[in-house]
């Protein structure tokens, strides 16, 4: 049992280490919201998402800015759903991609990376 949430929880440590912030921001925050309103702790959300306090703030406040999210309380108003979703879904175009073009090796032939 405690092999098998090791293993869940370095799968989801490289999954967001894969990817920008804001593209794993926005799709916790999608995942979280309920009619469009998010209530986390951003301590809890930074520890989440594998980054540090002050990235967080500092990528939420990017956010804020381009009128994605609204400050609240104890959380988020999300302001424009439609980007939000972008964001979140150039990580599914992005592994898509990876998929369908394997990487070349050093001598030239199609070969997969192994992490």
């Amino acid at each position: 049992m405690a092999l098998k949430q090791n293993v869940a929880q370095n799968v989801h440590y490289i999954n967001l280490t894969a990817y920008p912030v804001r593209n794993n921001l926005a799709e916790c925050l999608l995942q979280l919201q309920r009619d469009g309103i998010v209530t986390i702790k951003y301590t809890e959300l930074s520890e989440y998402l594998v980054v540090s306090y002050r990235h967080l703030m500092y990528v939420i406040r990017e956010l804020c800015g381009e009128g994605i999210l609204q400050r609240i309380s104890k959380g988020f108003r999300i302001l424009d759903m439609a980007r939000l979703r972008a964001l979140a879904e150039e990580i599914g175009e992005e592994s898509q991609r990876e998929e369908k073009e394997p990487e070349e090796g050093p001598s030239g032939g199609n070969r997969r990376s192994h992490l």
